[in-house]
């Protein structure tokens, strides 16, 4: 066997494990139900917000592409919708998991936003769109500046020695 065929087979093992993972995950998340808490819940606002269901996702785990249904509430005061479970696996607003979020920042920090997607795919076999691998890149320089600004103490000043 060539090393282009054995290239060929240990990417081709890779890939069928990791949608072997994902596809348990995915099942287990789909038939765990414990985040329906009621058909009223609590929403940030204050207001009460009413069950709608449940709504299917997908989003992009290290293991690759997980879909599952997660119950979603939507409160008429705000106008918003939310889904515990996301929360939970800190997924709210993003189709990211926190892995794939932090890869995706350490790949975009030396080179292009489709240079990173295209890193991603080939170092980890995840398809993070360029468009996404962007967003993410902004959100964790917003997250990095925040932090900064309220948790790292500046140097303390001190007069010039002549």
């Amino acid at each position: 066997m060539d090393r282009a065929d054995w290239e060929a087979v240990e990417a081709a093992a890779r890939a069928s494990a990791l949608r072997l993972m994902a596809g348990l995950l995915s099942q287990r998340l789909e038939a765990d139900h414990a985040d329906y808490v009621g058909a009223a819940v609590p929403c940030a606002c204050g207001q009460e917000a009413r069950y709608r269901g449940r709504l299917a996702k997908t989003f992009t785990l290290s293991v690759g592409p997980v879909t599952f249904d997660r119950a979603c509430s939507h409160c008429a005061a705000c106008q918003k919708g939310f889904c515990p479970r996301d929360r939970a696996l800190q997924l709210e607003g993003t189709k990211l998991s926190p892995a794939v979020r932090r890869r995706t920042g350490l790949a975009a920090a030396g080179q292009s936003l489709a240079a990173t997607s295209e890193l991603l795919y080939e170092l980890a076999g995840l398809r993070v769109p360029t468009k996404r691998v962007e967003r993410t890149a902004k959100a964790l320089r917003h997250a990095i500046a925040e932090d900064e600004r309220t948790v790292v103490e500046p140097e303390p000043r001190t007069a010039p020695t002549v």
